[in-house]
């Protein structure tokens, strides 16, 4: 706060190359150190070239994608507006305008679904605003930041990556069974809104490289992985999460009338012809690791199952032939009887 004070400008970095914001804004801020700074920021103008961009049309500003992603003011404070419910209510007071009278394209242009707090989304839907069937396939056709496909990996990690000591500063979002229902209602609301033909329908993945189109189902897969990996759980409880993650998902698909039947025979058919979802080892390092290996479905979330290679059970094998079968001490040896 004093730094800003004393003239701190919004465009700085750290040493280790971080915006000053996102230092300011870190996930162990409270609602109130946030709405504190961000008012101090608006009224020493410091944001002035910033927030028309978050409302596309408003103002005289509007950017594209790239310019918004290689500019840090701007993504810190795109993230914070759909974090904390205080910088949405500042953001549009300063810019006078409401976002419920926006269309929902626009409203929602800084929406990150990997960065946002499903209660404010919640709360947005509940006030109305003209939210339809068509309003939720607007934003979800929208850019890579707030597509299904992005929706799916925010989906997958904030109800299973949770009471993890690496997340314990990032609990405003997720690590409650409250905040667990909070993005199931969410999804309930968002999927029947959407076609079997886009829950199928695949995207590039611009975070793995090299590039590779996928549906929603498995980038949420990927997505939660890397995660998980990171958590250094054992496979047990990386396979547990995952296949809980898998299940929440199915019931919440079926919930909004999406027949598993055919859900499952369309994201079958997707890993039977994607020979790189055959080979992925589902470690992070390449190598030897767990690959998936084959994929059960059903029309019921219980019937679903996936199936995974583990290279330990591959080594165990691998001992229990060399102690049955030893091998030749030397050339030309005997085997010892």
């Amino acid at each position: 706060m004093n730094l800003i004070k004393l003239g701190l400008s919004t465009q700085e970095t750290t040493t280790g190359g971080d915006s000053v914001l996102r230092v300011l804004f870190s996930e162990k801020g409270t609602g109130e150190d946030v709405d504190k700074v961000m008012r101090l920021l608006v009224l020493t103008g410091s944001l002035d070239e910033v927030l028309p961009s978050l409302f596309e049309g408003v103002g005289n500003h509007s950017i594209s994608e790239t310019a918004r992603n290689e500019d840090a003011t701007r993504y810190a404070i795109s993230r914070l507006v759909w974090s904390f419910p205080g910088v949405l209510q500042i953001v549009a007071t300063e810019l006078q305008v409401d976002p419920l009278q926006l269309p929902p394209g626009a409203r929602y242009a800084s929406l990150d679904w990997r960065s946002a707090d499903p209660d404010i989304l919640l709360d947005q839907v509940g006030r109305g605003g003209g939210w339809d069937t068509a309003s939720f396939r607007a934003v979800l056709r929208g850019p890579e930041k707030n597509n299904l496909g992005t929706f799916a990996e925010a989906y997958f990690f904030r109800v299973q990556a949770l009471n993890h000591k690496l997340h314990k500063a990032s609990n405003r979002f997720f690590a409650t069974e409250q905040k667990i229902e909070s993005w199931r209602k969410l999804t309930r609301r968002i999927l029947p809104a959407v076609s079997l033909e886009a829950l199928i329908q695949s995207s590039r993945v611009r975070w793995i490289k090299p590039d590779y189109s996928l549906s929603p189902f498995f980038r949420g897969l990927l997505s939660l992985n890397c995660d998980l990996r990171y958590l250094g759980l054992t496979d047990r409880e990386w396979r547990r999460r995952i296949s809980r993650a898998v299940l929440m998902w199915l019931h919440d698909v079926r919930s909004s009338g999406i027949d598993l039947d055919e859900y499952g025979a369309a994201v079958r058919k997707q890993y039977l012809e994607n020979a790189w979802l055959h080979t992925m080892r589902w470690n992070l390092y390449g190598g030897r690791g767990t690959r998936l290996v084959a994929l059960t479905i059903g029309s019921m979330p219980e019937d679903w199952k996936l199936h995974w290679d583990f290279d330990d059970e591959e080594f165990a094998g691998e001992f229990w032939e060399m102690v049955e079968n030893p091998p030749l001490r030397i050339p030309g040896g005997w085997v010892d009887e």
